[in-house]
C-alpha cells in the first residue's frame, strides 16, 4: 500500500477522489468502514464529505435505476477496475456498507481535526493532567477580554504591574492616542494562544517586568538617534532648496517629487524615508525643474542639485545599512509594554482557566505534542492505533506544524502494517494561513519541515520516504476555459518571482480542461491615484458601483454577483457605500437590525417623543 499525496488545484475532483478511495477500503470490507478516518478542517467540509459518501453508497447499490448519476457513471467503473468486483458485488456490498454506517452512526470515522482531537483529549485527560468534566472554550475574544479586566483590576495592588501599565497609558497618551489599553493587551494576549505565538513567548519568560524597562531605554536611545540623524540631513537639504527660494510647484512632479520628500523628513516624518518613484526619476534621470519652473527657477535648481544629490546618497546608505533593523527596533518599542505584560496575562490566563476548569480549543495539539513527540509509541494513541488503519486528510494545507506532527504517529502506524493513507490539497488556496497552517509543510512532502536533530521524527519521516506516492489531478471538472488558462497563465508567470522554496507549491499545477465549456471572463483593473486628488477606497468604490452597472447591462442581476473583501471592515464599507447607491446587498451588515431604515426611523421617533430636545434624533426621521 502507499502514502499517497495529491497536489492539485481547485475543481479537479479532490474530494471526489478522497470520497472515491474511501469507498474502495470499504467495499472491499463493508465493516472496514470503522477503521477509516477521514479528516478534514470545518464542520461543514466534514458534512459535506459524509453527505457525498452516503449518498455515493446509496446510488452504487441502486445503480440500475440511477445510472446518470456522477457515483454510478464515473465512479462504479473506477471502483470496479481498481476492486476486480463486478458491479452486482459492488452494489451488494455499497447496501451492506451503507446499513452498517446508519446503524452505527458514530462509527462514521468522519469528522474535523478538532473534534477527532477533542475526543483524544477526553480520553486521557487525566493523563493530561486535565479535571475529567473539563469544557472546551471556543470564543478566543471573549476569554482574552475577561483576563484582561482581572490583570488591570490588579492596579494598585501590585507595584511593578501598576507603573508598567501606567508608563503604557502615558506612553499611548504622548503619541496622541487613547488612553484605553485594553484592546492593545487583548490583540497581543491572543498570541498566547496560537501554536507560533507559545514558540516566542517561551524566550521572554526569563524576563522580569524592570528588564522591559531596561530594553525599553537601549531601544529608544537606538530609535532617537537615527531618526536625528535623518532629520538633520534632510534639513540641510530643505535649507538649501528654501536658500534659493524655491517652492515645490518648480520641482518635478511638485508635491509628489523631492521637494516635498526632504521636507517631510526634516519635519520628522521618517517612515518616508523609502523615496517615491518621482524621486528616484529625479536622481537617477536628472529629471529636477517642472514644466512651471522659470529661467532663473532652473539655473537655481542646477546650482544646488550637486548638493541635494549628495545628501540624498546619505540617507540612501541609511536606507540600506540601518533603516530595517530602526524599522524592527520602532515596531517593538510601540508593543514593548504590552510585551511586558505577556508573563503577567499568561498567569492570570492559566489561573481563569483553572478556575473555571476550561481548556481552549489551541491547546488541544500542544497537549498531545508534549507526549507524542517524546515517545516512540505514544501512549495515548495505542487504542487509536489499534482502531484505524486507513487516515485521509482532506485540505491538508491548511494543517498547522503541530497537528501534523501530532498525526505523524497514526500515519506511522499505518504505513508500518501496509495500509493506505493520504492526504489531499492545494498549496495555492493557503494564502491566509488561518489556525497556524503552513503550506511549506505540505509543499515540502514526504520531508518533515522543523524535525532539527530529532531522531524521533527523523525516523517518521524515513516512514513517510519509503511510502510516498505523488499524485496529481490534472483536468478541472468545474471552471470555464476562459477561468482555467488564466489561472494557468498568471500562476505560472508570477511563480517565476518567487523564491525558489517558494516556486515548488507551484510546479506541475496547470490544468487541462474541456474546450467546449466556454463563456467565462476575467479582467485585472489596476486603479490609479497619483493623478487624482481621491483615494484609493472611494476610487475603489466607484469601481465596484461601475462593475455591477456593467453586469446588470449584459442581463445580470444582482443576485449573480459577489463581491469579495480582504476584511470585515472592507466588506461593511463596500455593503454600506452599495446601500447608499439604492442597491439591495446581502451581507452580515446588511442583515443587522441596526442598518433597517424602518427600525433605524422608528428608534429615531421614540427618541422624539422622550426628549423634544434632541435635535440629532430629529434630523434623523
Amino acid at each position: 500500500m502507499s502514502f499517497s499525496v495529491y497536489k492539485s488545484s481547485a475543481g479537479s475532483g479532490k474530494t471526489y477522489t478522497l470520497v472515491r478511495e474511501y469507498l474502495k477500503i470499504i467495499l472491499l470490507s463493508p465493516k472496514d468502514f470503522r477503521r477509516v478516518l477521514a479528516i478534514t478542517f470545518t464542520n461543514k467540509a466534514a458534512n459535506e464529505m459524509k453527505q457525498r459518501i452516503l449518498s455515493s453508497l446509496q446510488d452504487i447499490s441502486d445503480f440500475e435505476n440511477k445510472p446518470k448519476t456522477v457515483a454510478v457513471k464515473f465512479m462504479l467503473p473506477e471502483l470496479v477496475l481498481e476492486t476486480s468486483l463486478d458491479k452486482n458485488e459492488i452494489a451488494l456490498n455499497a447496501g451492506k456498507c451503507l446499513q452498517l454506517i446508519l446503524h452505527d452512526y458514530s462509527d462514521f470515522g468522519v469528522s474535523t481535526i478538532d473534534s477527532f482531537v477533542h475526543k483524544i483529549i477526553k480520553t486521557f485527560a487525566h493523563d493530561m493532567h486535565l479535571p475529567l468534566n473539563f469544557e472546551v472554550e471556543m470564543d478566543t475574544d471573549e476569554m482574552i477580554l475577561k483576563v484582561v479586566d482581572i490583570l488591570i483590576s490588579n492596579v494598585g495592588t501590585d507595584k511593578a504591574l501598576t507603573d508598567v501599565l501606567v508608563n503604557f497609558v502615558r506612553h499611548k497618551t504622548e503619541g496622541d492616542k487613547s488612553w484605553h489599553i485594553e484592546g492593545d493587551l487583548a490583540d497581543i494576549s491572543k498570541e498566547i494562544l496560537t501554536e507560533d505565538g507559545q514558540q516566542h513567548i517561551g524566550k521572554l519568560r526569563g524576563l522580569s517586568l524592570s528588564d522591559f524597562g531596561e530594553i525599553r531605554k537601549k531601544l529608544e536611545v537606538s530609535v532617537r538617534g537615527f531618526e536625528k540623524i535623518v532629520v538633520a540631513i534632510a534639513k540641510k537639504a530643505s535649507d538649501l532648496i528654501r536658500g534659493q527660494g524655491l517652492d515645490m510647484k518648480v520641482f518635478y512632479y511638485g508635491a509628489n517629487g523631492i521637494f516635498n520628500y526632504f521636507a517631510k523628513l526634516a519635519d520628522g516624518i521618517v517612515d518616508k524615508l523609502p523615496p517615491n518613484k518621482n524621486v528616484k526619476k529625479t536622481i537617477e534621470e536628472d529629471k529636477w525643474a517642472s514644466g512651471k519652473a522659470s529661467a532663473s527657477d532652473v539655473a537655481a535648481i542646477d546650482s544646488i542639485k550637486s548638493s541635494l544629490v549628495s545628501l540624498f546618497q546619505e540617507l540612501e546608505v541609511l536606507l540600506e545599512k540601518e533603516y530595517p533593523d530602526y524599522l524592527v527596533r520602532n515596531e517593538v518599542l510601540k508593543n514593548l509594554y504590552p510585551l511586558a505584560l505577556l508573563n503577567e496575562i499568561e498567569r492570570v490566563l492559566e489561573e481563569y482557566k483553572e478556575d473555571n476548569e476550561i481548556v481552549h480549543i489551541s491547546e488541544f495539539n500542544k497537549r498531545i505534542a508534549e507526549i507524542v513527540l517524546k515517545e516512540p509509541v505514544p501512549f495515548i494513541y495505542e487504542r487509536m492505533g489499534e482502531r484505524y488503519k486507513h487516515f485521509m486528510l482532506d485540505e491538508f494545507q491548511d494543517t498547522s506544524v503541530l497537528q501534523w506532527l501530532n498525526l505523524l504517529p497514526l500515519l506511522e502506524n499505518s504505513l508500518a502494517e501496509d495500509n493506505f493513507n493520504m492526504l489531499v490539497g492545494d498549496g495555492k488556496q493557503a494564502i491566509y494561513r488561518w489556525r497556524g497552517g503552513e503550506v511549506e509543510q505540505f509543499s515540502g512532502l514526504p520531508k518533515i519541515i522543523n524535525k532539527g536533530n530529532d531522531p524521533l521524527l527523523k525516523e517518521r519521516e524515513h516512514s513517510l520516504e519509503r511510502s510516498y506516492k505523488p499524485e496529481t489531478l490534472s483536468s478541472n471538472f468545474r471552471s470555464k476555459a476562459e477561468i482555467v488558462e488564466f489561472n494557468n497563465d498568471f500562476f505560472r508567470v508570477i511563480s517565476g518571482d518567487l523564491p525558489e522554496n517558494l516556486q515548488v507549491i507551484y510546479e506541475n499545477q496547470e490544468q487541462k480542461f474541456d474546450g467546449n465549456n466556454t463563456g467565462g471572463s476575467v479582467q485585472l483593473k489596476f486603479i490609479a491615484t497619483e493623478n487624482d486628488g481621491s483615494s484609493f477606497e472611494d476610487l475603489n468604490l466607484q469601481e465596484i458601483l461601475s462593475t455591477i452597472s456593467y453586469a446588470k447591462e449584459d442581463g445580470y442581476g444582482l443576485k449573480d454577483v459577489a463581491i469579495l473583501c480582504r476584511d470585515n471592515k472592507k466588506a461593511s464599507v463596500a455593503a454600506t457605500h452599495l446601500l447608499q447607491n439604492n442597491i439591495n446587498v446581502v451581507s452580515s451588515e446588511s442583515l443587522l437590525l441596526e442598518n433597517s431604515p424602518e427600525v433605524r426611523v422608528l428608534f429615531a421617533i421614540v427618541k422624539c417623543l422622550l426628549d423634544q430636545s434632541d435635535h440629532i434624533a430629529q434630523v434623523e426621521v
